[in-house]
């Protein structure tokens, strides 16, 4: 999916990510809880080069898989 050449979607998606619990205790309508569009439109997303997007996506994945490892040793 390319959302914008000078976007990363994975950037993008780490981006959405940071607000996923505000996201999810902001959700709309009672019987289907959906997302609240208004709240997801006001997130700001800093676009950085797109090589430092990348590398901050590696550096993220890197850490999240140190977690991995740390919490299957406990």
């Amino acid at each position: 999916m390319i959302i914008n050449e000078n976007i990363s979607t994975e950037y993008l998606l780490q981006v959405i990510n940071l607000h996923r619990k505000i996201l999810r205790e902001n959700k709309v309508g009672s019987a289907i809880p959906h997302l609240n569009k208004k709240l997801f439109k006001a997130i700001e997303v800093p676009i950085p080069p797109y090589n430092e997007q990348k590398r901050i996506v590696e550096a993220v994945n890197s850490a999240f898989k140190q977690l991995d490892v740390i919490t299957e040793s406990l």
